[in-house]
Parts: structure tokens; sequence; C-alpha cells
């Protein structure tokens, strides 16, 4: 397996599982036909350069989605919970956004 196919690979890996799950196998047999087809070492460098270029913008478009998809839901439960129950929820959820607190 040539190098930029194990590299494409593990940059697959930055996609959200859930997103893996559903098209990372696709996405690589896509990546493999295609860096095949290319045929001349010009033309497989600047596919190399287009297949990079859109992981680096779906990446983060997916990871963002994801996120995003994670608050709506978290922001439903909030707001379908009992009154009594929301703060500790809202508490909850803050908490565990932000980073551990340093030992130093």
């Amino acid at each position: 397996m040539p190098v930029p196919s194990r590299f494409y690979r593990v940059l697959i890996k930055l996609y959200p599982a859930r997103f893996r799950e559903e098209f990372g196998e696709p996405l690589e047999r896509q990546f493999w036909d295609e860096y095949g087809q290319a045929g001349s070492a010009p033309a497989r460098a600047i596919f190399l350069l287009r297949a990079f270029a859109d992981l680096a913008a779906t990446i983060p478009a997916e990871i963002l989605r994801e996120l995003l998809q994670d608050l709506r839901y978290a922001a439903a439960s909030i707001a379908g919970a009992p009154s009594s129950q929301r703060w500790p929820l809202l508490l909850w959820l803050l908490r565990s956004a932000l980073p551990p607190a340093s030992s130093a």
C-alpha cells in the first residue's frame, strides 16, 4: 500500500466515529480508485493535493456538525427536564465542556 493511501487512512480516523463508520470504507475505496486512475506523477500530485484539501475542509465541518447535534440534544434534554433538575443538568454540561483543572 503506497504511503499516500496509508496517510489518507490515518486522516480519515480524524472524522467523528459515526461518520467514519458509515463513510470510511467508501472514502478509502474512492481514494484508491482515483489515485490509481491518475496515472502520471504530476496527475497524482494534483489528485493528492485535492484529496487532502477536501479532508482539511470536511473533517472540521463534520466535527462541528456532530458537536452541534450533541449540543442540540443536550439543550432539548435540559429544556424537557423538570425545573428542579435543570440547574444540575446545566452545571454538569458546563463542567463536562471545560478542560480539567491543572494540578499546578
